[in-house]
């Protein structure tokens, strides 16, 4: 269990990334990690503001802090991926993207993601295969969850 203080922050967090106030949830998601270092929910929300902001580099530190908390946690290895197509690390992207199938075959979010990846190298064959997988598989996703703390775990 995280202390009161450390959800407090989070959740507040929450609240200004919904709302789109991103320096404000910077604020007070790092709090929420300064008090509980170990909060994976509250690094994945400073990871998504980050990225939000287009500041990939602490994106993706964050990220990874993430991963090593939860390394298998398919959200987040999909968004990962997603923050290497977005700085054209094609071979890093797949890495995730392939990673996040051996935890869950049939999320159509990554395979919407692989398509996408074929379709920046232009291979229409592996378009075509991820596309398909998705359209078979959609509603499958297992992804970032960021809900109140309270909620989720007093439910």
């Amino acid at each position: 269990m995280f202390q009161p203080k450390s959800i407090e922050f989070y959740e507040q967090g929450l609240e200004f990334l919904a709302e789109e106030k991103f320096n404000q949830a910077l604020d007070a998601l790092k709090e929420a990690v300064k008090i509980e270092p170990g909060f994976a929910d509250a690094h994945m929300g400073l990871a998504i503001t980050y990225h939000s902001l287009n500041l990939f580099q602490e994106a993706y530190e964050e990220y990874e802090i993430v991963l090593k908390l939860r390394p298998n946690d398919v959200g987040v290895l999909n968004n990962i991926g997603v923050l290497s197509l977005e700085l054209k690390d094609y071979e890093a992207a797949r890495k995730f993207f392939e990673e996040a199938l051996k935890f869950y075959p049939d999320c159509y979010l990554t395979h919407l993601n692989l398509a996408f990846l074929h379709y920046k190298k232009g291979d229409i064959a592996k378009i075509v295969e991820h596309k398909e997988k998705a359209e078979k598989n959609f509603g499958n996703f297992k992804g970032p969850n960021l809900i109140p703390y309270r909620k989720k775990h007093n439910s």
